[in-house]
């Protein structure tokens, strides 16, 4: 067989390489050599339909290009799951505006089912005949055989091959201590099955935004947000106001979203949950704040809050996990410190407030215990929650203040912790405004804070 293909492919009267439709390439075997030849073309995704060669893959991997194999024997037809597969794979390449070329030994038969097969969903008007007739046209000697022929009309009729949505994920490696690595093949083989993937990651010089705006401009149908609440917040910054959803997965240190859509199951069952969501795919509406025009899903602190995230960087988190958030706030009530603010609810008069901890809160899981004064937060109010510690509250131990704290939870109008609700809030001082916001510090004069109702789009779980 090798040595009949080796003797075809020198009589070949076709080119070995030949555009089917714009973007989308047929071709005999590829050989290393061949590599110059792709990139003239600007194919960067090889679809490899041979059982008895892989001798190209090493070539491609180095050439940084998307290589898939379809094992298919020679004269013989690909499984119903297996044309699943590629002509989804073709359509996340394509989508992501990347050239693909199909290749099997000559060019004549496997590679010309799985690129008609493709074709035939972006056709739906046109028969396997006419699709056939199509690329014949300009690969002349492209032919499927009886067998192959019938096994194509056969998926096509059964109407089970379909495309699946495009999403992107966008994924923070050294997120949770570097925990995408660890997770990544099983979170791909899970929504592989549902979603033509695309997967990308975040480096110090392109953050979780640059990558979520590249998804927008490939035309995806939705971003995944794979990291901790700084890279769900780059992707969400994107996406805000536009129609395209966010799916998230959980792998940071706190993943304060996550728990605060779905509770313990984030908790307990992150990876499970998360792609239990996207499985089913239900898609809520959700505020979002800003502040000084920058978003966040979550929450704004001042004083405790901000102390706490202050002390537990990224060196502690990664060595201690939520531990460092604990630590950080045991020692932020030690320290015991008033901030003394101006501050102003929509287009009210201003306020004087001093206070060891103001929280301003959009959504907030439970364990946000500062956010909870008036009951937990509802990101689909259109209004964001003020919590703040009275004033006359005096310091006392730390596992008096913890007391206090749970109490807050369960006694909503506890007095010591003061809440209302706004739309807009002012907040000024003599000094600069430490603050956090979803877990990243910032300072500023004075901060100009609102809600934006119904903002952003999340996959989540149905009974949410």
């Amino acid at each position: 067989m090798h040595l009949y293909n080796k003797v075809a492919r020198k009589r070949d009267p076709v080119p070995p390489l030949q555009e089917i439709v714009p973007g989308l390439y047929l071709a005999r075997r590829l050989q290393p050599g061949d590599i110059e030849e792709l990139e003239k073309h600007n194919i960067s995704s090889i679809l490899d339909a041979t059982a008895e060669f892989d001798a190209l893959q090493w070539t491609a991997t180095s050439a940084d290009m998307s290589y898939l194999n379809i094992p298919i024997l020679d004269h013989q037809y690909p499984r119903e799951d297996e044309v699943l597969k590629a002509i989804n794979w073709i359509h996340g390449q394509r989508a992501s505006n990347k050239n693909v070329v199909v290749h099997c030994a000559l060019g004549r038969g496997r590679s010309v089912f799985l690129v008609a097969a493709y074709l035939l969903t972006q056709n739906r008007d046109k028969t396997v005949r006419e699709v056939l007739t199509d690329i014949n046209v300009i690969r002349q000697t492209a032919g499927l055989n009886m067998s192959q022929l019938r096994a194509l009309e056969k998926i096509h009729q059964s109407e089970k091959i379909t495309l699946y949505p495009n999403a992107w994920i966008v994924a923070n490696p050294v997120s949770g201590g570097g925990k995408w690595p660890q997770y990544r093949k099983q979170i791909c083989d899970l929504l592989g099955q549902y979603y033509a993937l695309t997967v990308v990651e975040t480096t110090e010089d392109c953050d979780g935004k640059e990558l979520a705006q590249k998804a927008v401009k490939a035309n995806a149908d939705m971003v995944i947000a794979a990291g901790g609440d700084g890279t769900v917040n780059e992707v969400a910054d994107v996406l805000k106001g536009t129609a395209m959803p966010m799916g998230l997965i959980p792998l940071g240190t706190t993943n304060a979203l996550s728990h605060a859509l779905w509770g313990f199951k984030a908790k307990a069952f992150p990876i499970e949950t998360a792609c239990d969501a996207l499985i089913q795919r239900k898609i809520e509406k959700f505020d979002i704040g800003l502040c000084n025009e920058e978003l966040f899903t979550l929450v704004l602190g001042i004083g405790f809050e901000s102390r706490m995230i202050e002390l537990a960087d990224r060196n502690n988190k990664n060595e201690s996990g939520q531990l460092a958030y604990l630590n950080g706030l045991f020692q932020a009530i030690n320290e015991d410190q008033q901030h003394h603010l101006e501050i102003k609810f929509n287009d009210e008069d201003w306020l004087t407030l001093s206070t060891k901890s103001l929280v301003i809160a959009n959504s907030a899981p439970l364990f946000t215990l500062l956010a909870q004064g008036g009951g937990r937060p509802d990101a689909k109010d259109g209004k964001l929650d003020i919590t703040w510690l009275d004033e006359t509250y005096q310091q006392g131990t730390v596992s008096g203040m913890l007391q206090l704290l749970l109490s807050e939870v369960n006694e909503p109008q506890n007095p010591t912790f003061k809440h209302r609700q706004a739309e807009q809030v002012t907040l000024k001082a003599d000094e600069q405004i430490t603050y956090s916001l979803d877990g990243e510090m910032r300072k500023a004069k004075s901060l100009s804070i609102s809600v934006l109702p119904e903002a952003l789009q999340i996959i989540t779980l149905p009974e949410n």
